[in-house]
């Protein structure tokens, strides 16, 4: 055990020794020669400066350029030099950087042919002033051929194949042969017009089911249209009995029974207390026609009671 000590001291003694500190970062490294006085780091830092020192001496023997002159750009613009190679100024380099790349691309699709100059639109046959260097269309071709390239693009990205105006399609729902006039088409006219239909009726069944004031104004219109059997000329309820939904709304409230609202109109209905049958009227100037739809003539009355009553009388005034 002792000698196997003594080595490992002495090891870490000569680790020890061999120490020093580095005259340029002044950090703490282990000597790899005897002559050494800088880490590897600083020396490689070092041996850099020396050799671009070195390479800008030659540079400026031989009548060169180097990094930190100040040249004059050909816009008349006094530039530091970036690089040895740099000969613009950064605005002008952008604008040269620009026309190479139109002019490459211009090259790349044929003949170059100057802006300014008449060219025929590659749809219809109108001539138009070349404007860019990749021009084909007109104004209106243009605005056609983004929207479809528009079209792919989306059904691309809905997983749908794209299909061309024109292309003869089946309709999801009655499976006839239609001719393709939209790029989202997917029904024939007839049965577009069902659907537009069945979704209207939808939306009005879910609005009157959250609305009661909508519900009540209606169903009072459908009753008017129904006691003037087609005579009320597409006229708004409210301008032939003579008064608004929110009076009537009003005067239903005033004579609610326990247990009735709005909320539940349904449960109950709006009964006129004498009967529709017992007036004689055929259109909305008939005077028998305010007294029937009078608001004196009408009260809130449970819809059991109410069709239980019919067209008979109950009270008399």
């Amino acid at each position: 055990m002792m000698p196997e000590r003594k080595d490992a001291e002495s090891a870490a003694t000569s680790q020890a020794i061999r120490r020093f500190v580095c005259r340029d970062c002044e950090k703490t490294v282990v000597r790899t020669s005897n002559s050494q006085k800088i880490c590897a780091k600083c020396k490689r830092e070092q041996s850099n400066r020396i050799s671009n020192a070195w390479h800008k001496r030659k540079t400026i023997e031989r009548g060169g350029t180097t990094r930190g002159d100040v040249f004059q750009c050909k816009c008349g613009a006094d530039v530091i030099r970036g690089s040895g190679a740099q000969k613009l100024c950064s605005d002008c380099r952008a604008i040269e950087k620009k026309a190479y790349k139109q002019a490459h691309q211009r090259a790349a699709h044929g003949v170059v042919v100057p802006l300014g100059s008449f060219i025929k639109c590659e749809t219809c046959p109108a001539q138009i002033v070349r404007n860019g260097g990749l021009q084909k269309y007109c104004p209106e071709c243009r605005r056609q051929s983004q929207l479809k390239i528009d079209r792919d693009i989306y059904r691309k990205r809905q997983g749908r194949p794209t299909a061309n105006l024109g292309d003869i399609i089946s309709c999801k729902k009655c499976n006839r042969d239609i001719v393709r006039k939209g790029a989202l088409q997917k029904f024939c006219t007839i049965c577009v017009v069902e659907e537009r239909t069945e979704q209207a009726r939808k939306n009005q069944s879910r609005r009157m089911a959250s609305s009661p004031q909508l519900r009540l104004n209606s169903r009072i219109g459908s009753a008017i249209a129904r006691s003037l059997r087609g005579s009320k000329a597409g006229a708004h309820w409210e301008n032939l009995v003579g008064y608004s939904l929110k009076e009537l709304m009003l005067h239903l409230e005033r004579q609610f029974l326990e247990g009735m609202t709005f909320e539940n109109y349904g449960d109950w209905e709006v009964e006129h207390i004498l009967p529709l049958a017992m007036w004689n009227f055929d259109g909305p100037s008939h005077p028998d026609f305010k007294f029937a739809w009078g608001l004196p003539n009408i009260r809130p009355w449970w819809a059991e009671d109410n069709n239980a009553k019919r067209d008979h009388r109950l009270h008399l005034l």
